[in-house]
């Protein structure tokens, strides 16, 4: 992960930094974000990528109890790598022991870079 992805990712809990650190091993992903602010989470919610507004998300919360990620190079119609993700994602929370819930599995809007903590 770059620079920026670790500084995104440090805003997170602890249990997301270490899953997306440890898949992060695995496969070449990034951080696009973990914690959102007021300002950024109604930007969010505007534009229609999130159906929360501030402080609903699990992105207001400090430290986040979300985190977006997507795999390099950012394409968001790879499908295959956001899958690819969650199969690891949710392989190291099986083995962990840490509850998340991916964004992907959301009925009423497709969130495939979102994880959250349960």
């Amino acid at each position: 992960m770059n620079e920026i992805s670790k500084k995104r990712l440090s805003t997170c809990h602890k249990d997301l930094q270490d899953l997306v650190n440890s898949i992060s091993k695995k496969l070449p992903i990034e951080v696009i974000c973990g914690h959102r602010d007021e300002q950024e989470q109604n930007m969010c919610f505007l534009s229609g990528l999130s159906k929360c507004r501030w402080p609903d998300s699990r992105h207001n919360k400090y430290p986040s109890e979300a985190v977006d990620i997507y795999m390099k190079p950012l394409d968001w119609n790879d499908i295959k790598g956001f899958y690819e993700i969650s199969k690891e994602m949710f392989l190291e929370a099986k083995k962990t022991g840490i509850s998340v819930k991916w964004g992907g599995d959301f009925v009423s809007l497709k969130d495939f870079p979102h994880w959250e903590l349960l």
